[in-house]
Formats: structure tokens, sequence, C-alpha cells
């Protein structure tokens, strides 16, 4: 081996030998740089969550919400014979307590069965009205005038008819119409039915186009023999249709009560209108009609509740009061009714008796108003001023909220 070649060797391990103990500390020096880095990126990242954290929590404050459910006080109360005066809405006082009628009517129809005959012979009626484009002066009609119908049969007016004149209104005739009058068939028959006809007027027979009669419809002309009931039969089906009518009755007439208002059984009149009871057909079956009204005497149902817990109460609230339980009470109408039900008195005095339980209203607005911005812990302590409050709780969101919310919008009460 050569001398340049033993140097070489020489120097190529001194280099080796340099560069290992250089490479450590290049390696040591990188990791810190590495270190440092990760440091900055970690106190970033800590920051940032910080701030997301400090955010959310002011946010949840700022945007606060809170429900307080409340059991409102329930006082149960007493009530014998104790007497309520109403008067006639037309004649009550805005404070005062007030009622008004309510009038229902319907008819009712069963298909009936008829074992016995009779022999019906009836004239038809209706009512006329009378036309005068024939002179511009007033015509009288005398009772018992025959008019004609085009069907050429004859009726007799049942009262005397005045005729005003005709009148001239833009060269045009407008003729004088007199009241309706009753008219009533020459002979018995269906025959003298009519859904309505021009009749002729005996005495103006030479000017039947310009004096005349209209009828209405014309009704009620029978003749022959019909399938009717026995006495025991009519009896059975009076009894029952008046009790089936009856219960209709009821039954529209709470459908036709208004929010707000109620009555009970003692305040409703049920009229009964006999003479629309019709037995009698053509054949063996027939239809039986029978027609009512009920007249119902309604009450705010507010004022009353108002009135019973004034009555009921020692000292009377000062807050809106409800009594739900209203129709344990009994209710007896102490003034005496009007002969004609539909005849609606003045006045109406009420006895009440009974046990019923008064709810006093908590003032929704004043638990609002106190409770705003209030801090939480002294939930217990604000509500504690308003005595219509049996018990009380809340929910906060969120949970961490030191405060109840300034906005009114934000507190929702629930009473129970």
């Amino acid at each position: 081996m050569k001398l340049y070649d033993i140097l070489r060797k020489e120097e190529e391990g001194v280099l080796l030998e340099r560069e290992k103990e250089v490479s450590p500390r290049l390696q040591s020096s990188e990791t810190s740089r590495a270190r440092i880095v990760l440091t900055k990126k970690s106190l970033i990242r800590i920051v940032v969550w910080g701030i997301v954290a400090v955010g959310i929590y002011l946010g949840g404050i700022a945007l606060s919400r809170v429900k307080v459910t409340i059991t409102e006080r329930r006082i149960p109360i007493v009530l014998s014979d104790t007497q309520l005066e109403f008067a006639n809405e037309s004649e009550s006082e805005t404070e005062g307590l007030s009622f008004q009628a309510m009038i229902v009517d319907t008819t009712i129809t069963r298909q009936l069965y008829g074992s016995a005959l009779t022999t019906i012979n009836t004239k038809a009626k209706g009512t006329v009205v009378f036309f005068n484009e024939y002179s511009t002066k007033s015509q009288t009609v005398k009772k018992g005038t025959t008019l004609t119908a085009t069907n050429g049969k004859r009726y007799t007016t049942q009262a005397q008819a005045t005729v005003p004149g005709y009148k001239t209104v833009d060269k045009k005739k407008v003729a004088g119409t007199s009241p309706s009058i009753e008219i009533l068939a020459a002979d018995v028959g269906d025959e003298y039915n009519s859904t309505g006809t021009t009749l002729s007027v005996t005495g103006w027979a030479n000017a039947s186009k310009t004096f005349y009669a209209r009828s209405a419809e014309i009704v009620g002309g029978e003749s022959g023999i019909r399938h009717t009931l026995t006495d025991t039969e009519r009896a059975e089906a009076v009894e029952t249709l008046q009790a089936q009518l009856i219960e209709r009755l009821k039954r529209e007439s709470r459908t036709q009560i208004p929010d707000g208002f109620i009555t009970f059984p003692e305040f409703q009149f049920p009229i009964i209108d006999t003479d629309s009871f019709v037995l009698q057909g053509g054949s063996v079956s027939f239809p039986a009609s029978m027609s009512g009204s009920m007249v119902s005497y309604l009450i705010p149902r507010g004022a009353l509740e108002r009135a019973i817990a004034k009555k009921g109460l020692s000292e009377a609230p000062s807050v809106q009061v409800s009594v739900p339980d209203v129709g344990k009470l009994s209710f007896d109408l102490a003034s005496a009714v009007p002969a004609d039900k539909k005849t609606i008195p003045n006045t109406i005095t009420v006895t009440v008796s009974g046990e019923v339980t008064v709810i006093v209203k908590v003032p929704v607005d004043k638990i609002k108003e106190q409770l705003a911005g209030k801090p939480r812990r002294t939930f217990n302590e604000v509500l504690e001023t308003i005595p219509e409050i049996d018990t009380a709780r809340f929910s906060l969101f969120p949970f961490w909220a030191p405060r109840f919310p300034h906005s009114w919008n934000m507190i929702d009460v629930i009473t129970r």
C-alpha cells in the first residue's frame, strides 16, 4: 500500500469521527425547535377553545330561557240556598250579572202506521195580494168576494181589502198592492190546493189584466177516507214524539250556545206546538210530524264563577277566578217563569247550593315582572309575595345561567 493511500484513510476516519460528534448536537437542536413549534400550537388551541367556551357561556346567558310551572291555589267552598239575581242583557249594567235568551226551533218527523179510518172533508186555505193597475184611485174588495183561479177553481175572501191606486214612474205604471188577505176554497178536496196562482176578481171581470190577485201557497184541501190512529195509538204517538222532540231540542240548543256562556236544565223550557201534530194519511203508513221550540236562559260563565267565588269566600280575591266544577252545583230558578215561555222576564233570581272548588288564577304578567333579571337563588323569595301561588318550580336553560332572563318573552309561565 502506498503512503498516499494510508494518509487518505486516516483523513476519512477523522472526518467520520467528527460527523459522529456533530450529528447528536444537530438532532438535539432540531428536536428543541419542534418542541417550541408544538408548544405554540397547543397554546393557540387552548386560547381558541377558551374563547369559544367563554362565547358559549356568555351567549347562553344572553339567550337564556326559563319555564316556570305554577300550581294555583284551590279553595273549597260550600253554598247553601245562596241567591243570585240576573238582569236581562238589554237591561243589565256592564259589571252586573246578566243573562240572555236563546230560542231554537225544530221539527221531528216519524213514519207511523194507522189502524183506524176516518173521513176527511176540508177546504184549502191560503192568502192573496191584490194588484191595482186599473185606476189611480183606491179600490175596495169586500169580504166574501169570489176569486177565480186560472184552472177555474173558486175561492172567497175572508176579509175586506183596500187596494191603493197605481202610480206612474218614468212613464210606467207601478201597481198599487194590498196587504195579504186570507181566502178559502169554495169546496172541499185536494184539487183546490195550489203552489201559487193568478186569480181574477168578481166585479172587475172586464179588467182582469189590470185588477187581479196573486196567491201564495194554498193548502189543506182534502176529501175522502184517510188512515189514522186510534185514541190509544194517538196518545202513545204523541208521548213518543214529544220525548224525541225535546231531546232533539236539547241537542240542537247545546250546539248553538256561544263560547263563554253556560246554561242548566232548570233554565231551559221546551214549547211543543201541538197544532202542528197531524196524524193521518192516504195509506196505512204515513209521516207524522211535530214542531217545537226550546227557550234557554244563557249566563256568562266568567261572571257566574266570579259571583260564586264572591259569595263563598270570606275575602273576595283581587284577581280572576275559575270554578271548573260549577256543574256540580244545583241551580233552581226562584223567580216565576212567564206563562208564555217566549216572553223573556227583565230579571231572574237563582238559588245555588252545593260544594265546589274555586281556583284563584295567578297574575302571569306580575310573575314575569317579578322574576325578570333576578338571581336564580331568589326564586322562592320573589314568588312568596304572590298569594295566589300554591307551589312553583322552574327549569332554566342553560343550566349555568345565574339570572333569569330580562325579557318577558323568554319567561314561560305554565299554570295547572
